[in-house]
């Protein structure tokens, strides 16, 4: 049955904790994590092509500094949505409601 609204919401997992399945997996990845590491690290340097090279670099760097930010834009390279901004609360000065 739903919680009336309004009122707070109690039990459950707390936000941001991991369920157990993913915890689970989390833990079972993490102990080839290194093997993980260096073998990306020998394609990048002795892989055959250089597109697996590339992406093995890639990777790496993707992991030690995380992925670089990327802007939204249209093609036109302007913002994709105009901003818009809403005024609350304004009457004009004759009395009428418009």
């Amino acid at each position: 049955m739903a919680r009336p609204l309004g009122s707070p919401k109690y039990g459950g997992r707390t936000k941001g904790t991991l369920n157990k399945a993913t915890a689970d997996v989390r833990v079972l990845a993490s102990v080839y994590s290194d093997d993980a590491i260096q073998t990306l690290a020998t394609i990048m340097k002795h892989g055959e092509t250089e597109t697996g090279r590339i992406a093995a670099a890639r990777e790496l760097l993707d992991r030690a500094y995380g992925r670089a930010p990327q802007a939204v834009t249209g093609a036109d390279g302007k913002a994709l949505f105009p901003k818009i901004q809403v005024l609350f609360g304004i009457s004009s000065s004759d009395g009428d409601d418009a």
